[in-house]
This record gives C-alpha cells, structure tokens and sequence, in this order.
C-alpha cells in the first residue's frame, strides 16, 4: 500500500512542510501518530531514527530557551541617588522588501 505513496523528502521540498515547527506544535506526539499523518497525506514515513533525532532537536531548543535570563542594565540616577533596574529590549531585525523599479519616461 505505501508503494503508491510520494518520498518524505519531495514532500517535505514541495510543500515547504517543516518537522521541526510540526514537532513544537505537537510536543506529544508519537512515531505512530507521525506516521499516520504522513499516511494520510499520502506520505512515506522518514522512518523512527529521523523522528528521534527531529524531537530530540526540538527538546534541546526548548531547554537552551528556558535557560535564558533576560538582560538587565543598571542606571544610576545622580537626582535621587538610587540605582534603578531597567531591562534592555532585544534587538529585532526587520526584514525590507525592496522597493519597487521606477519606470522612467524618456
């Protein structure tokens, strides 16, 4: 019956399927049940040792984000002489789109 199904990898490479968000979405997944979604979808299962590896990447992200403690900057102010704790905000880098080619009309 799986002879019919597609590869993982073309599946995976056409529709821009990521394991990794699908693996942080459902924490507690089984191999079965990944396989059965893949199943229905028409899908050939990667096997067990991929789903081990891909959860096991997932857990070690989890953990090194836990283990992260929010930076904090230490001001002092000379009129009340207090020193005062102010977290500092992450720096986000937003992504541009390029701006649009002007026509010219000569």
């Amino acid at each position: 019956m799986e002879e019919n199904y597609i590869d993982y990898t073309l599946f995976k490479s056409r529709t821009g399927f990521d394991p990794l968000k699908f693996f942080e979405n459902n924490k507690s997944i089984s191999y079965e049940d990944f396989k059965s979604y893949l199943n229905s979808k028409k899908v050939k299962s990667p096997g067990k040792d991929y789903y081990e590896r891909a959860i096991k990447h997932v857990n070690k992200e989890l953990e090194i984000v836990k283990e992260r403690k929010p930076v904090t900057e230490v001001v002092n102010i000379q009129d009340a002489k207090a020193e005062v704790v102010k977290p500092v905000k992450q720096q986000t880098v937003t992504k541009r789109r390029r701006g649009r080619k002007k026509k010219s009309n000569e």
